[in-house]
């Protein structure tokens, strides 16, 4: 859902809103009730006022052991916080994944049969 309204950003009426719940498979008619319900607008509200009680005035916004992350909006800059608040947990840097880590889904020395 969050795909369809991303896309269509101009195009958020309830009626439209309806149409994007169908379309990906949900009950149009209890989402169209719940929508004219507001049955979520309490929680919706809880969001809001907390994201901004929290300096978030935009998305993406990223925490890091509960503190705003100020830093670029890079991998490389955002690995090297994570690699600072892990501290002593790291033990060394990896330079690249072994064989036995692929595929990742799969845990760690797990064999794939062929079928």
């Amino acid at each position: 859902m969050h795909d369809a309204l991303f896309e269509h950003q101009q195009a958020l009426e309830d009626t439209q809103l309806v149409q994007y719940a169908s379309d990906i498979g949900l009950d149009a008619g209890r989402f169209s009730q719940d929508l004219g319900q507001h049955i979520y607008l309490h929680r919706i509200q809880e969001d809001l006022e907390s994201g901004a009680h929290s300096g978030v005035h935009g998305t993406p916004t990223l925490f890091v052991n509960g503190v705003r992350y100020e830093g670029l909006p890079s991998t490389a800059e955002l690995y090297r916080v994570l690699l600072s608040e892990l501290g002593d947990f790291v033990e060394d840097d990896v330079d690249e994944a072994s064989p036995e880590s692929f595929p990742a889904s799969d845990a760690p020395g797990w064999i794939r049969e062929e079928i």
